[in-house]
């Protein structure tokens, strides 16, 4: 009995992924394509936010020096 449970989650998870992920989309009128995104515009700025000072110092010896002063 608990194998065919295990199926049955098994399979509506098979099923319900595809339509979840498919279902989720917005137009993006920069690139004027639909994406699929699970999070809000204001949880992916404050991702961008948090991930900012890290991303700075790995790149910032690609950029070029005269930003780099204004950095500092």
């Amino acid at each position: 009995m608990g194998g065919g449970m295990r199926l049955i989650i098994s399979l509506v998870m098979v099923v319900g992924s595809p339509i979840a992920y498919f279902s989720i989309s917005e137009y993006n009128p920069l690139t004027e394509e639909e994406q699929r995104i699970s999070m809000t515009a204001e949880q992916e700025i404050a991702l961008g936010l948090q991930a900012a000072p890290e991303m700075a110092q790995q790149y910032a010896s690609m950029m070029p020096s005269h930003l780099n002063v204004k950095l500092l």
